[in-house]
């Protein structure tokens, strides 16, 4: 009996070893995933950190650069927004200004850009010299160059956007060709009217229209020293420093009178988007 009691035990005993040389294994291979997982968490987190900011790629004598101030999250807030508009360009309806924005771009703000919208929202304008003659606006839009720039806190759905965004054109008419600048392709209106959209890309983190697709091209392939940017201008600096989450936004202009006209010309742009 006592014989075969124990050999009866014997595979329980082996099952038992085996269990826990199993459990053993598991776990490693848990902590394993979870150290990778972690460490890939670690790497999105300081890439989606490291993003460069519009000055950092701007030339030193840009005219005139606008913003949101920085928030202490990661998302913009409606009211920075609204009182940066209203602050910087006299804009008093924000919500006709929504709505023409949304029926420029051909998609919903709260579905198609929220999800992905950082806390970045800027403006910049370079190369303006409007003739005395010529509507600030037309002028701006046809020879001076217009950047904006939406910052992305996720690229993928930023990406999703663009394709929206393009589709919709197409879908009006418009004919919307890719150019290849390095790893970056840029999208370009071919004909029709300037525009403040006339060429968009997904560049740095950052989803950029432009009044030319030129713009973006060198944007994407020949990056500006920081020596040589608008961030190493001690004036823009000293601005910066004065950007912070008490305030809605700031409009940082060169001092010359072209970059009045500069700010006119956007406040005409921005009003019409709401009519």
């Amino acid at each position: 009996m006592s014989e075969q009691t124990l050999t009866q035990s014997q595979p329980p005993a082996t099952r038992r070893e085996r269990g826990l040389g199993y459990a053993v294994a598991g776990g490693l291979g848990i902590t394993l995933l979870a150290v990778t997982i972690g460490g890939i968490l670690i790497v999105w987190f300081y890439a989606a950190q490291s993003r460069i900011a519009p000055p950092e790629i701007l030339p030193a004598d840009t005219q005139l650069y606008a913003t949101i101030a920085p928030t202490l999250g990661d998302l913009p807030e409606a009211q920075r927004v609204a009182g940066a508009l209203r602050e910087n360009f006299a804009i008093q309806d924000i919500d006709a200004i929504e709505n023409g924005v949304e029926g420029l771009l051909g998609v919903q703000i709260e579905q198609d850009v929220i999800t992905w919208l950082g806390s970045g929202i800027a403006v910049s304008v370079n190369n303006f010299n409007p003739p005395q003659s010529v509507d600030p606006a037309e002028a701006l839009l046809r020879d001076g160059d217009l950047l904006i720039f939406l910052t992305s806190r996720n690229d993928p759905q930023a990406e999703a956007f663009l394709e929206k965004h393009r589709a919709a054109r197409e879908s009006r008419g418009e004919r919307i060709a890719a150019i290849s600048a390095g790893e970056t392709t840029v999208y370009v209106q071919e004909g029709g009217e300037p525009s403040p959209i006339t060429a968009f890309a997904l560049i740095d983190h950052h989803i950029i229209f432009a009044n030319r697709a030129e713009l973006l091209v060198n944007l994407a392939i020949s990056p500006i020293e920081h020596a040589d940017s608008l961030a190493a201008v001690p004036s823009f600096a000293t601005f910066s420093e004065n950007l912070s989450p008490s305030v809605s936004g700031g409009l940082y202009t060169d001092g010359a009178a072209e970059a009045e006209a500069a700010r006119s010309a956007l406040r005409t742009i921005l009003a019409d988007l709401g009519t």
